[in-house]
């Protein structure tokens, strides 16, 4: 059985999880678009899965939530393109990975103020 291991997104090297959302060249550019390259650098020198996971947990809460955002839709997008749907633009992936993180700390700060009322 022959099994291609190249990253979907770059068509180079073999695909793992630091090559799919740290170092894939395709994966650099979303993380620059988005104002985390220096981040995304931090966090792709980690050693491990735990200390990464520890790393994300100390950034402030914006950050944070834009990585996690940035993280699980890069996935969707690995998911979609491997499937055969066509690679959007990081411009536009930034955009939404950015307006999710703004609706998301708008909607926290809300149900804090209606909670405190």
């Amino acid at each position: 059985m022959e099994l291609d291991t190249r990253c979907v997104m770059c068509h180079k090297m073999d695909k793992d999880g630091a090559h799919l959302f740290m170092k894939c060249k395709n994966v650099k550019k979303l993380w620059r678009e988005v104002g985390l390259e220096e981040t995304r650098v931090r966090l792709a020198q980690t050693e491990s899965a735990e200390e990464f996971i520890r790393k994300v947990l100390e950034l402030d809460k914006k950050q944070r939530m834009r990585v996690c955002i940035l993280l699980y839709h890069w996935w969707r997008e690995r998911n979609n393109v491997r499937e055969g749907e066509r690679e959007r633009n990081t411009t536009d992936l930034g955009l939404m990975i950015q307006t999710y993180t703004e609706d998301l700390l708008k909607e926290q700060l809300e149900q804090l103020g209606s909670s405190q009322r």
